[in-house]
């Protein structure tokens, strides 16, 4: 099935961002680009290619076991879809990012940000992550939480 009208693209970005929540990682590789551009505004995290990626999020996800992300807006004009998401997790984990490795703190993390997503031929070629400093301020910086 190709996710080439409108309907089609949001449901396409709202499934990755499903995918991640559900920590099933086989359906979110399935829908992005083998060379998937990743970027998060905010933080030095970039990365160049769909598995780069995924270990990104294996990695958030063993900080925050229990996240789960919620969709609550979504926006698409021509290969670009907005979604708003709503993050919530317990950081129970070490969570390991690009400004260092945060012991876990045991505090629940609540955020809402912005992704954009760029879909070309059913698959999602590039995410930009807006807003992440939101919550990576929960933690603290990341020098004062380390053991």
């Amino acid at each position: 099935m190709t996710r080439s009208g409108k309907p089609e693209r949001i449901a396409l970005a709202t499934s990755v961002v499903e995918a991640f929540s559900a920590g099933d990682w086989d359906r979110l590789r399935a829908e992005v680009a083998d060379d998937l551009q990743f970027r998060a505004s905010g933080t030095a995290a970039e990365f160049h290619d769909a598995d780069a990626f995924v270990a990104h999020l294996e990695g958030v996800r063993a900080g925050l076991p229990d996240i789960r992300c919620k969709v609550v807006e979504s926006t698409s004009s021509g290969s670009v879809v907005i979604l708003g998401i709503e993050w919530t997790g317990t950081h129970s984990g070490t969570l390991t990012t690009a400004v260092g490795d945060i012991a876990p703190s045991g505090r629940v993390v609540r955020a809402t940000t912005q992704w954009m997503f760029r879909v070309d031929r059913g698959r999602v070629t590039s995410i930009r992550a807006l807003d992440t400093l939101g919550i990576l301020g929960q933690f603290g910086r990341p020098d004062e939480t380390r053991p």
